[in-house]
């Protein structure tokens, strides 16, 4: 790919390292909302994009080579990723509200 480092370029883990540490941050300040309120939607939506987009990774690195750590981490990502979805879709919160009566 145009630009793209090479594959074993340790500067790939430590975006991956950084993102993870914003994210991870954010969830701390965010401990105390709940998943459903005004902030809580906002955590529960980055965390889903996260955790999809690096499964979605995972797996496409399991096409290019199978070994145990890409599988280990495909399978958190993507476990991670399942329970995210499933908040989002079972918090009340984060439903879309009802169009008002005209």
């Amino acid at each position: 790919m145009l630009f793209a480092p090479p594959a074993e370029s340790p500067l790939i883990g430590q975006a991956l390292g950084a993102a993870l540490l914003g994210l991870g941050s954010s969830d701390w300040i965010a401990r105390a909302s709940p998943a459903g309120g005004i902030y809580g939607r906002a955590v529960v939506i980055g965390n889903t994009t996260t955790f999809v987009v690096a499964s979605l990774t995972g797996i496409r690195a399991l096409i290019d080579r199978r070994d145990l750590v890409t599988m280990i981490g495909t399978a958190v990502a993507l476990l991670f990723a399942c329970l995210f979805v499933w908040l989002m879709m079972v918090s009340k919160g984060l439903k879309a509200a009802p169009p008002p009566a005209p």
